[in-house]
Order: structure tokens, then sequence, then C-alpha cells
């Protein structure tokens, strides 16, 4: 029972919490040579298990997603903003004062979107380098890329053909998802899924 309570709390393969859970453990056996013997067999096997593989989710990765997911806000807003300036934001056949002038709105819209796209590509260069230890976690990024890339041609077919309302729709809709992308991904790099990060442990910030 006492082998399996220090397997237990080695699961996560941080060399550092690993040694000193093993110390700790080694120090409770109260000289008892066999409590001893499992003790040091189990901790062995474990510091060996986290040497021999690196850690998948990093801190710089970590801080690519918070900027990926701030400018992600940030698109939302500017998308938003870029919305309420054009012809589709109320006011009927009525002559209403639009937000602002649609095209410096626009381009603003547009910079963000580079910015956005810049950290989700750097932050799948560093899950593409460990997606042999995180396949799926790379996929998901790769969903994300992938949805956004149709949001952004959507984006570019809608002012080439003068914002049509049924495109412009569909653009919004598309918004919502690449959002709701974005957090997910975010989170499972800070907080990752065991089957979407299996048998490895994570670096300790």
């Amino acid at each position: 029972m006492e082998l399996h309570a220090v397997d237990a709390e080695l699961t996560v393969p941080h060399r550092h919490h690993l040694a000193v859970v093993c110390r700790r453990r080694y120090l409770e056996t109260d000289g008892n040579a066999r409590r001893r013997e499992g003790v040091v067999a189990t901790c062995l096997q474990r510091l060996r298990q986290a040497g021999e593989q690196p850690t998948p989710v990093v801190s710089d990765l970590r801080r690519l997603a918070v900027v990926f997911t701030v400018s992600g806000l940030v698109l939302v807003v500017s998308g938003s903003l870029a919305t309420a300036a054009g012809p589709h934001s109320g006011g009927g056949r009525e002559a209403v004062k639009r937000f602002a002038r649609l095209e410096p709105t626009v381009y603003a819209h547009a910079a963000i979107v580079g910015v956005f796209l810049c950290s989700l590509l750097f932050s799948l260069g560093y899950l593409a380098a460990r997606r042999n230890r995180a396949p799926r976690l790379f996929r998901a990024g790769l969903l994300l890329l992938g949805l956004l890339l149709v949001q952004m041609g959507i984006g570019e077919i809608q002012w080439r053909t003068h914002l049509p309302w049924g495109v412009v729709l569909v653009h919004v809709a598309l918004a919502a998802a690449v959002w709701a992308g974005t957090v997910a991904l975010a989170v499972l790099i800070w907080r990752p899924l065991r089957s979407f990060v299996p048998n490895v442990g994570f670096e300790n910030d």
C-alpha cells in the first residue's frame, strides 16, 4: 500500500518535485529496509522517466498563449468596431451617424489580425517541435489555424464584394468560433488534459 501511495504521488514528473517527494518518502520509512528499497526503486524509475521525456509545454509557449489570447480578444473588439462602422450596423434606410470611418477601422482590424496570426504561428512552431509528445494539442492548434485562415478568406471576400449582408453574417459567426477555439487552445496549453499530452510532464514555472 505504501508503494502505491508513492507511485501515485509521483505521477507528474517534475524533477525538482520528484527529488523532494523521494527524500520525504525515504525519511518516512523509519529504517524499514524493505520499504526503503521499494521507495528507492520507484523513485529511480520516475526520475529516469522524467529525464527521458522533455517537457512539451514550456514557459515561452505559455507566454505566447497569453499573447495570442489577448490579441484574439482585441481582434474580436476591433472586428465589432469595424462592423459598427460599416453599412450593416443598424438604422435601416435612415441616414445614421456611424461609429467611425470604415476604411481606417478595417485597416486597423487587419493589422491586429497580423499580430494574432504571428503569435499563433510561433505557438504552432513550438507545438510542431513536440508533436510526437503532444499530438492532439498540435492538431488542436492546426484546427484553429485552419479556422482562422477560412475567416480571413471570408473577410477578404466580403471587403472586395462591398460587404454583402450574408457574407458579413458568416464572417461574424466564424469570428465567434475563432475566439472560442483561441480560448480553448490557451486553456489546453496552460492546463493540458492528460489525453492531449500523454505520459509526459510539464515545466515548473
